[in-house]
């Protein structure tokens, strides 16, 4: 006996993914690309958009459409610099699904980039075939972005190695000879 069918076709069940990429530079260049994934991430929900990912734990990783809209790919629920992301919740799907991919780097002369995306929930036959050849597309995307040289270092905030585009200043505390002494009358 066959498993129900859902509305529209729909299966719940599980759809795995696993792919890996062998790119040709440090470990360290293909993680500080990755993380700027608004230079190389071929895929949008709309045209025109601007995809990031907030290199944190808690991080979105999220397109935005201007003018306060926008999608949720999921959150950064672990990073070990230069070696392991992951991103954890719906990644585009609709209905009840529950997702997280994980992106391991080992160097072996070069770098393996390795890719497994775990899925349950609601999904169609179109879907499963989306995110197969989806993930071949990204990570090829990826390679080609890796052959680009590294960026020349610039005057930005750096976090654990990524520039996030701006520049951090020191709080400025009040200059103690500038202060008014204790009891001293200061005009209003």
């Amino acid at each position: 006996m066959g498993q129900p069918k859902g509305a529209g076709g729909v299966l719940p069940g599980r759809l795995e993914i696993r792919k890996q990429v062998r790119i040709e530079a440090s470990r360290e260049h293909v993680f500080e690309t990755l993380l700027r994934v608004s230079e190389w991430w071929p895929h949008r929900l709309r045209s025109g958009s601007a995809v990031s990912l907030e290199p944190w734990v808690g991080g979105r990783f999220m397109e935005d459409w201007g003018g306060e809209s926008g999608a949720l790919y999921g959150f950064v629920t672990f990073i070990e610099r230069p070696a392991a992301l992951v991103v954890s919740r719906p990644m585009g799907m609709q209905g009840a699904a529950a997702s997280a991919w994980t992106i391991e780097l080992d160097a072996e002369g070069a770098t393996v980039v390795r890719i497994h995306h775990s899925w349950c929930g609601e999904v169609d036959a179109e879907t499963r075939r989306a995110y197969a050849t989806g993930w071949d597309e990204g990570l090829a995307a990826l390679q080609e972005a890796c052959a680009k040289p590294a960026r020349p270092e610039s005057p930005t905030h750096r976090m654990g190695g990524l520039s996030l585009g701006y520049t951090i200043s020191p709080p400025r505390l009040p200059d103690p000879s500038h202060q008014p002494r204790a009891g001293a009358h200061t005009p209003a």
